[in-house]
Protein backbone atom coordinates (compact mmCIF):
# COMPACT_ATOMS: atom_id res chain seq x y z
CA UNK A 1 0.00 0.00 0.00
CA UNK A 2 0.91 3.38 0.25
CA UNK A 3 4.32 4.49 2.69
CA UNK A 4 3.73 6.71 5.15
CA UNK A 5 5.46 9.80 5.53
CA UNK A 6 8.19 10.66 8.22
CA UNK A 7 6.68 12.31 11.24
CA UNK A 8 9.00 14.90 12.06
CA UNK A 9 9.56 12.88 15.44
CA UNK A 10 11.04 10.32 13.43
CA UNK A 11 14.99 10.31 13.46
CA UNK A 12 15.89 12.41 10.67
CA UNK A 13 19.08 14.63 10.66
CA UNK A 14 17.32 17.51 10.67
CA UNK A 15 15.65 17.23 13.60
CA UNK A 16 18.67 16.78 15.64
CA UNK A 17 19.97 19.77 16.89
CA UNK A 18 22.28 18.55 19.66
CA UNK A 19 25.32 19.43 17.73
CA UNK A 20 24.15 23.16 16.98
CA UNK A 21 26.28 25.89 18.21
CA UNK A 22 25.69 29.32 18.68
CA UNK A 23 28.60 30.05 16.66
CA UNK A 24 26.51 28.01 13.62
CA UNK A 25 23.45 30.18 14.97
CA UNK A 26 25.18 33.08 14.40
CA UNK A 27 26.50 32.36 11.18
CA UNK A 28 23.54 31.47 9.63
CA UNK A 29 21.71 34.81 11.15
CA UNK A 30 24.68 36.72 9.42
CA UNK A 31 24.33 35.25 6.11
CA UNK A 32 20.70 36.00 6.23
CA UNK A 33 21.44 39.45 6.86
CA UNK A 34 24.10 40.20 4.32
CA UNK A 35 21.60 38.31 2.15
CA UNK A 36 18.70 40.93 3.10
CA UNK A 37 21.94 43.89 2.62
CA UNK A 38 22.38 42.73 -0.63
CA UNK A 39 18.79 42.70 -1.70
CA UNK A 40 18.24 45.68 -0.27
CA UNK A 41 20.94 47.18 -2.49
CA UNK A 42 19.91 46.02 -5.54
CA UNK A 43 16.10 46.88 -4.73
CA UNK A 44 17.52 50.73 -4.31
CA UNK A 45 19.88 50.43 -7.30
CA UNK A 46 16.70 50.00 -9.35
CA UNK A 47 14.56 52.86 -7.71
CA UNK A 48 17.78 55.06 -8.59
CA UNK A 49 17.92 53.75 -12.28
CA UNK A 50 14.24 54.36 -12.79
CA UNK A 51 14.31 57.39 -11.64
CA UNK A 52 16.93 58.25 -13.55
CA UNK A 53 15.13 56.65 -17.01
CA UNK A 54 11.91 58.90 -16.21
CA UNK A 55 14.10 62.01 -16.09
CA UNK A 56 15.83 61.25 -19.29
CA UNK A 57 12.60 60.19 -21.17
CA UNK A 58 11.06 64.01 -19.59
CA UNK A 59 13.52 65.75 -20.27
CA UNK A 60 14.14 64.52 -23.94
CA UNK A 61 10.64 65.24 -24.37
CA UNK A 62 10.88 68.65 -23.03
CA UNK A 63 14.13 69.50 -25.47
CA UNK A 64 12.02 67.94 -28.33
CA UNK A 65 8.84 69.91 -27.62
CA UNK A 66 10.86 72.83 -28.15
CA UNK A 67 12.86 72.20 -30.75
CA UNK A 68 9.97 71.26 -32.67
CA UNK A 69 8.01 74.40 -31.07
CA UNK A 70 10.89 76.55 -32.46
CA UNK A 71 10.90 75.14 -36.04
CA UNK A 72 6.96 75.08 -36.54
CA UNK A 73 6.54 77.99 -34.48
CA UNK A 74 3.49 76.29 -32.43
CA UNK A 75 1.47 75.30 -35.18
CA UNK A 76 -0.51 72.47 -35.97
CA UNK A 77 2.87 70.19 -36.30
CA UNK A 78 3.83 70.81 -32.88
CA UNK A 79 0.40 69.75 -31.53
CA UNK A 80 0.34 66.75 -33.13
CA UNK A 81 3.74 66.31 -31.94
CA UNK A 82 3.12 66.99 -28.62
CA UNK A 83 -0.18 64.61 -28.71
CA UNK A 84 2.29 62.01 -29.51
CA UNK A 85 5.25 62.16 -26.97
CA UNK A 86 3.55 63.76 -23.90
CA UNK A 87 1.41 60.08 -23.51
CA UNK A 88 4.55 58.23 -24.09
CA UNK A 89 6.37 60.35 -21.10
CA UNK A 90 2.72 60.07 -19.08
CA UNK A 91 3.10 56.10 -19.58
CA UNK A 92 6.54 56.08 -18.24
CA UNK A 93 5.77 58.22 -15.42
CA UNK A 94 2.72 56.12 -14.36
CA UNK A 95 5.10 52.83 -14.83
CA UNK A 96 7.63 54.63 -12.81
CA UNK A 97 5.34 55.71 -9.76
CA UNK A 98 3.62 51.96 -9.43
CA UNK A 99 7.17 50.42 -9.93
CA UNK A 100 8.78 52.70 -6.93
CA UNK A 101 5.53 51.64 -4.74
CA UNK A 102 6.10 48.29 -5.45
CA UNK A 103 10.26 49.09 -4.31
CA UNK A 104 9.50 50.80 -1.49
CA UNK A 105 7.21 47.66 0.04
CA UNK A 106 10.24 45.64 -1.01
CA UNK A 107 12.55 47.35 1.00
CA UNK A 108 9.99 48.02 3.82
CA UNK A 109 9.98 43.99 4.34
CA UNK A 110 13.67 43.46 4.14
CA UNK A 111 14.11 46.43 6.69
CA UNK A 112 11.20 43.80 8.78
CA UNK A 113 13.63 40.77 8.28
CA UNK A 114 16.70 42.54 9.53
CA UNK A 115 14.63 43.79 12.81
CA UNK A 116 13.98 40.31 13.45
CA UNK A 117 17.63 39.30 12.60
CA UNK A 118 18.68 41.85 15.34
CA UNK A 119 15.75 40.05 17.81
CA UNK A 120 17.67 36.32 17.21
CA UNK A 121 20.95 38.04 17.98
CA UNK A 122 19.73 39.37 20.72
CA UNK A 123 18.27 35.96 21.80
CA UNK A 124 22.24 34.50 21.38
CA UNK A 125 23.99 37.52 23.10
CA UNK A 126 21.39 39.44 25.25
CA UNK A 127 24.40 41.63 26.72
CA UNK A 128 24.88 43.23 23.12
CA UNK A 129 21.46 45.22 23.59
CA UNK A 130 22.76 48.79 24.61
CA UNK A 131 25.23 48.80 21.59
CA UNK A 132 21.91 48.04 18.85
CA UNK A 133 21.30 51.61 17.63
CA UNK A 134 18.21 50.50 15.80
CA UNK A 135 15.27 48.77 17.60
CA UNK A 136 14.52 44.84 17.27
CA UNK A 137 11.21 43.65 17.40
CA UNK A 138 9.14 43.41 14.49
CA UNK A 139 6.12 45.95 15.49
CA UNK A 140 5.41 48.68 13.38
CA UNK A 141 7.21 51.08 16.15
CA UNK A 142 10.34 49.35 15.47
CA UNK A 143 10.00 49.54 11.63
CA UNK A 144 9.76 52.99 12.08
CA UNK A 145 12.63 53.38 14.08
CA UNK A 146 14.64 51.24 11.50
CA UNK A 147 13.38 52.82 8.54
CA UNK A 148 13.96 56.47 9.65
CA UNK A 149 10.43 57.58 10.15
CA UNK A 150 10.60 58.80 13.53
Amino acid sequence: MDESLPTPSSASPLSDRGGVTDALRQQILATEHWSLLATRSMTWNEIFSRTSMFITVLSAAIVSLALVAQATAFGPNFRLFALLVLPVVLLVGLATILRLSDANVDDLGLVLGMDRLRHAYLEVVPELEPYFVTRHNDDMASLRQSYGLG
